[in-house]
């Protein structure tokens, strides 16, 4: 009668009634084993439904087998502990043990067919290096407009992250112990008139106005830089407060409006500048620029980088700074760039295609590891990549993320701003962060 336990680091919930048992968007889990077996969940008593004598016998499909006990517990909690306890010889049939999603537990339901569990998807056997097994993704803030752009803000042991909120025009702090409050008003858009200023987009909840800020990063002295939606532009807070545009031209035309950056060692500031900000895209007759491109601002100066990119979003350098990937959230795609002397970008060629996963989301924020592994958000929520662009895992997320930061003191968390909602997860490895 001795109880084996398991972590669960995950809640699997059920796509659809099965059976006669109602526990459609129930957390649930599922267990089938010899009758006079007993399901217990983190040494407590749960709700259990079964055929064992020992149980009531709820309606079941004709498909179950005789002599088995069926248990279902609902409303299981991240990283609760779940044991089976037999009074006689136990088959554990349809339950099989892997490494999988961000526990270690898979199943097989009664019908055969595959079930999803779990918040990861691994494909590769080479993600269990990078996410520990029990990770999952914690919830932070609820009840945001539309945030994106996170970056770190370093101060010790404690330390803060900093975000845009695009329709509220702000820039928030999130403190472990503080919570969600305003960095920066105004951060997007400084005019009186709002009017057709910023582009149209969905948090998920409800249509919003994107104005404000998007990516924000730090350059080599701290300084918090980001980029505009609302007034074009790329902006630098100064050490007195004081805002220093950076950039908000090209040719005397008006920039699209940027969307994320990256500094490299040398000072130099890269940055995209898709139509995303502009309320009809390519087709706003506000648009000044017959292109989408990617930039480098260095000594006071503005070069394009590239105009081929239809939609240019998300942007980040390989830990030896020889590669520059840029993502295409309109071809669903990222590209890989080498990263010469000069400071300009040659052989650019793609290295992931999200094309073919047809769920929800888009490559849009990206970051690296010291290892040079890549994360990007993407379908489903955000993907896991290795240096040439192998997709080795997604995590799963209940809001679709728009961009993510590393942060803690030891950079082993990612933060995910994600529509409403402000998340993280904890990773075996350290990010490369400003």
């Amino acid at each position: 009668m001795r109880v084996v336990w398991h972590v669960l680091g995950f809640a699997y919930t059920w796509p659809a009634p099965t059976g006669g048992l109602n526990v459609s968007r129930s957390h649930a889990i599922e267990a089938i084993a010899s009758r006079y077996s007993k399901l217990k969940l983190d040494r407590r008593s749960f709700a259990l439904f079964g055929t064992g004598s020992k149980l009531r016998r709820p309606k079941v499909p004709l498909t179950w087998k005789p002599m088995r006990a069926r248990y279902i517990a609902l409303k299981i909690r991240p990283n609760w502990k779940f044991g089976l306890k037999a009074w006689m010889k136990m088959k554990i049939k349809n339950l099989q043990f892997a490494s999988c999603a961000i526990g270690c537990l898979a199943f097989l339901a009664a019908n055969g067919l595959a079930q999803q569990s779990g918040e990861i998807e691994r494909l590769d056997p080479a993600v269990d290096a990078i996410v520990p097994s029990g990770a999952h993704v914690e919830k932070l803030a609820d009840g945001l407009g539309f945030v994106e752009g996170p970056v770190w803000i370093h101060k010790g042991h404690e330390g803060y992250l900093l975000f845009s909120d695009i329709p509220a025009n702000v820039i928030d702090k999130w403190s472990p112990n503080g919570g969600v409050s305003v960095f920066l008003e105004k951060s997007g858009f400084t005019g009186s008139d709002a009017t057709d200023v910023g582009g149209q987009g969905n948090n998920g909840r409800a249509p919003v106005i994107l104005l404000g800020s998007n990516g924000i990063t730090l350059d080599k002295q701290g300084r918090v830089t980001f980029c505009q939606h609302g007034d074009h532009g790329v902006v630098r807070v100064e050490k007195d407060g004081k805002r220093t545009t950076l950039a908000d031209s090209y040719e005397g035309k008006r920039l699209n409006s940027p969307n994320d950056l990256v500094y490299k060692s040398d000072g130099s500031l890269y940055f995209t500048d898709p139509p995303f900000g502009l309320r009809k895209r390519d087709d706003d007759p506000k648009k000044a620029l017959a292109f989408n491109g990617v930039y480098r601002w260095s000594n006071r100066k503005l070069e394009v980088l590239s105009k081929d990119l239809k939609g240019p979003n998300g942007i980040a350098f390989s830990p030896d700074e020889k590669y520059l990937y840029v993502n295409d959230s309109s071809g669903k795609f990222i590209m890989r760039f080498d990263a010469l002397p000069d400071g300009g970008i040659a052989n650019g060629h793609i290295i992931t295609d999200m094309k073919a996963d047809a769920r929800p989301g888009v490559p849009d924020g990206m970051k690296v590891d010291r290892r040079g592994n890549i994360y990007c958000t993407g379908p489903g929520g955000f993907w896991i990549m290795s240096p040439e662009g192998k997709h080795i895992a997604t995590v799963l997320t209940k809001e679709l993320p728009a961009n993510l930061a590393w942060g803690d003191a030891d950079g082993k968390t990612l933060y995910l701003t994600a529509r409403t909602g402000l998340y993280r997860i904890r990773l075996n490895v350290a990010g490369v962060r400003p």
